[in-house]
């Protein structure tokens, strides 16, 4: 194995573990909310999550939740905040959404933004795409 493969593979593990948000033990009955991956061919984007209940977070993509309802902010990027035609006359288009979500515990809830191409008054929409049983 050369020297630079296990390196690149070192950095993947470090990045992973840095990406977690707490072991096993932590995540345990609790429910799992992905902002991503997007699903272009369905017009889906991935979003990030901004705050929890009003309080600022580092933007992530992923939260692990205690049981319970939360209010979210969301960050949609600013790609899909408004039809092609009109971002050109625009700068800083992106948008925080607060949306309300109760969480089960021991469930994954996938949210996406939806992009509705056709549609210049409402480009997009934030949905639950998924909620799978771990």
């Amino acid at each position: 194995m050369s020297q630079r493969w296990t390196q690149t593979v070192a950095a993947a593990v470090v990045a992973l573990a840095a990406a977690s948000t707490g072991t096993a033990e932590e995540e345990a009955g609790k429910a799992h909310v992905s902002g991503g991956p997007g699903y272009p061919a369905n017009d889906l984007f991935a979003v990030e999550f901004a705050e929890i209940d009003g309080r600022n977070i580092p933007d992530r993509e992923d939260l692990w939740l205690e049981p319970g309802t939360y209010r979210l902010t969301v960050i949609v990027p600013e790609r899909f905040t408004e039809s092609k035609i009109n971002q050109s006359q625009r700068f800083d288009t992106t948008d925080y959404v607060d949306f309300d979500l109760t969480v089960e515990a021991g469930k994954r809830y996938e949210i996406r933004g939806r992009w509705n191409r056709l549609d210049r008054d409402d480009p997009y929409d934030i949905v639950i795409h998924d909620v799978v049983s771990d």
